[in-house]
């Protein structure tokens, strides 16, 4: 983001979609336990460090200051509400937000197969959808040295050598600017979050700034900016002119203006 001010709004904006509005009635309702205590050391943490791939080995406060309490075999909606991490919804659609599931037992901690999947979105943090089985299922996430054969399927600080498989499991590694990357399968990453990997020239190169010229081929513009008419022109904020959604920074385009989405209902009702 160009500045503070324009975050805070972008994310206000943001924390009003999706599951967010359940998320803290949860909370409310002491389905999930927020520890403020090891969420400010995760700020703190977070706040020190360059915005690198590569800096980003956050401490395990970031990943607990959630807790669930609800035991398995009692009704969820968010897998956070689990105190196994996985809310199992068998005949929830991908996009339906308050279709009621099930807690349940981490089955893959033995690294067994656990509950059917069709991406990992539809398991716990801990574990990824392997689609190489003609039934897909949730497994744990892979050591190092093992093969792998998606993006996604190692555990964390690892990542698989290639990412369309097969691959095996190796510690990330990340290019600076300027040295070479390999754009067709990912191997090497930009650790620069503000830059991406140049197919042309494979070589991580720095994001396009506002006002720099840009081709519809090329528009490798800053995350806050476009690619209009050649010249990377930043994104709009909420109440900004905008011909259509993806000119604003947050929320959606709406008679022309960037207006904030409607607030969504929590599953558990006003």
């Amino acid at each position: 983001m160009p500045n503070t001010t324009i975050c805070t709004q972008t994310t206000t904006a943001e924390m009003s979609t999706g599951e967010n509005a359940t998320f803290f009635e949860a909370i409310a309702h002491g389905r999930i336990k927020y520890d403020s205590g090891k969420a400010a050391t995760c700020a703190s943490y977070v706040s020190s460090v360059s915005c690198r791939f590569s800096a980003m080995v956050a401490p395990s406060s970031c990943s607990s200051y959630f807790q669930g309490t609800v035991a398995p075999g009692y009704s969820c909606f968010l897998h956070e509400e689990c105190t196994s991490g996985f809310c199992y919804k068998p005949s929830c659609a991908d996009d339906a937000t308050c279709c009621e599931g099930t807690c349940t037992t981490d089955l893959i901690s033995s690294g067994g197969a656990g509950p059917p999947c069709m991406d990992s979105g539809d398991c716990n943090r801990f574990s990824y959808c392997d689609t190489t089985q003609m039934q897909p299922a949730c497994r744990a996430r892979l050591a190092e040295g093992e093969p792998c054969n998606s993006f996604d399927s190692c555990q964390n600080l690892l990542m698989c050598s290639e990412s369309t498989g097969p691959g095996t499991c190796v510690p990330d590694v990340y290019a600076a600017d300027g040295q070479i990357c390999r754009a067709a399968n990912n191997y090497l990453p930009c650790d620069n979050l503000n830059s991406y990997c140049d197919e042309q020239t494979s070589r991580c190169t720095p994001r396009h700034k506002v006002g720099s010229s840009c081709t519809p081929i090329d528009s490798y513009c800053v995350p806050y900016a476009s690619c209009v008419d050649g010249t990377c022109v930043m994104k709009s904020g909420l109440g900004g002119l905008c011909l259509d959604s993806s000119d604003c920074l947050a929320g959606a385009c709406k008679d022309g203006i960037c207006a904030a989405p409607p607030p969504e209902p929590s599953c558990y009702g006003p």
